[in-house]
């Protein structure tokens, strides 16, 4: 027992110093510039208004805005509330892995699977709510497997758990949805009708918040869009081909390798396959409820992507904490040695790359742009920026002489001021994906660059590559 206490301890101590390594030097991307700028500039009542627009819930802002007055906004203040939930992650994930788990070796490689997955990392390295998600969620789900097997009372517990899960918003929706229809299959069970009452009445008192996001938010209207207008089978299978991927390989730790086979249809759906199947045959090996439990979720966590134009690998956050115990499960099963030790030293080596490129290459490249634009711009120039949201952490970092002009779309430029000698055009490549702009985008970029090269007679002098990579700058001056 003391030579695991041991190896529990070394372990969480690594999982720790991974989630801690680079935490306040990484740029802030996209997603954390919202976090940021909605808690920092924005009143309480502006904040609410804004985040129920975007599709979430505002308790998360709410609270970064009070954590960022009390400690600041530096990338290391604005992050560390996800580093905390996901170091509290990694402890009652063992709570639930002895839960659930059987042996030893299986507990232990799960663990391993959960600390060490660079999708947990990143997670806790963001400042965003997901991180706070999976902590509720294990909570959640320990605590709801206690009640069906009938050793604890504690609900009062869980319907403190649900309520604070379902704050989290839309992202808390469909694991809520699936834990219900579970409960549904098993209502022969008496405290399984205890639980459905305690779930209505958690989201009733909810309910109002719920409908505000689907009803009046603006990704509520673009999702309805997408269906009605832009639905084609054939994208929407590339759409499912490229998140499942991402999600799986993320998770796994096998990001470098599933880049490499993106665009090698049959090696990419081979992996999704084999991670699929690896997990469906952990979940076979455990009893009821846990066997049901993880078929479910596992299952019905696929219908969004049938109809939705956009599912990313965060927000099968939930599924997280499943995939370590049953690939575990799975591993476990394995009866030769050799094979199993082939299997996860080249799994160990697979991660190991991916960890390198993980903190070695920038997941953003704002704050070395905007580095090199508070040096190089002028009070006679001007920064167009394209998309405009990408304005709210392009300003965390910019401090520069030049006015920002963030192009809107629906109402393009067609000239410039006539004492502007020159234009940065700073182009978040992204914004081309069909979840972002689409085809749109890639009009409004080609746009700018002939208006300014073409109409308006300036002259192209030079490109930043950025690290990252997917974003352009370029430098328009007078000719």
């Amino acid at each position: 027992m003391k030579k695991y206490r041991i190896i529990y301890t070394s372990l969480f101590t690594l999982f720790v110093f991974l989630r801690l390594l680079k935490l306040g030097s990484h740029s802030l991307w996209v997603d954390e510039g919202f976090s940021w700028y909605t808690a920092t500039y924005l009143n309480i009542t502006e904040l609410i208004k804004n985040r129920l627009a975007a599709g979430h819930f505002p308790f998360y802002f709410l609270f970064l805005k009070l954590w960022v007055n009390l400690f600041g906004a530096s990338e290391l203040s604005l992050r560390l509330p996800s580093f905390l939930t996901g170091v509290f992650s990694i402890l009652f994930f063992i709570i639930l892995s002895r839960k659930v788990l059987s042996s030893e070796k299986s507990r232990l490689l799960a663990f391993v699977i959960f600390g060490i997955s660079p999708y947990g990392i990143g997670l806790s390295q963001e400042a965003r709510m997901y991180g706070m998600a999976v902590l509720l969620f294990i909570f959640l789900i320990t605590e709801f497997l206690k009640i069906l097997k009938g050793e604890t009372q504690g609900y009062k517990i869980y319907s403190l758990l649900v309520f604070l899960f379902l704050l989290n918003g839309s992202i808390a929706l469909l694991p809520f949805v699936i834990l219900n229809l579970y409960l549904l299959f098993t209502l022969n069970n008496q405290r399984a009708k205890k639980l459905v009452i305690i779930n209505m009445v958690c989201f009733a008192l909810l309910s109002p918040l719920f409908y505000t996001i689907f009803a009046h938010s603006r990704f509520s209207r673009i999702e309805s869009f997408y269906i009605k207008q832009r639905f084609n089978p054939g994208e929407q299978l590339n759409f499912i081909h490229y998140w499942l991927l991402d999600f799986f390989s993320e998770t796994a730790g096998l990001s470098g390798f599933a880049v490499s086979i993106l665009n090698l249809g049959f090696l990419s759906l081979s992996l999704i396959l084999i991670l699929s199947v690896a997990y469906i045959v952990g979940a076979t090996k455990f009893n009821n409820p846990e066997r049901r439990i993880f078929l479910f979720y596992f299952l019905l966590s696929i219908i969004p992507f049938l109809f939705s134009y956009k599912i990313e690998s965060r927000y099968l956050f939930y599924l997280f904490p499943f995939l370590a115990i049953c690939w575990a499960k799975s591993l476990e099963s394995i009866k030769s040695k050799k094979i199993f030790l082939v299997i996860i030293i080249t799994w160990g080596l697979m991660v190991c790359n991916n960890l390198y490129i993980y903190y070695t290459i920038p997941k953003s490249s704002w704050g070395e742009i905007a580095e090199y634009l508070n040096s190089q711009t002028q009070k006679d120039e001007q920064i167009w920026l394209f998309p405009r949201f990408c304005y709210t952490v392009f300003s965390y970092y910019y401090k520069g002489k030049a006015e920002v002009v963030k192009i809107n779309p629906a109402n393009l430029p067609t000239t410039a001021k006539k004492d502007i000698n020159g234009i940065w055009y700073v182009h978040w490549m992204n914004a081309s994906l069909p979840w972002v702009g689409g085809k749109h985008a890639v009009y409004v970029n080609s746009y700018i660059k002939n208006l300014l090269s073409g109409n308006l007679k300036f002259k192209n002098r030079k490109v930043f590559p950025s690290q990252r990579g997917n974003t352009e700058v370029l430098h328009f001056i007078r000719d």
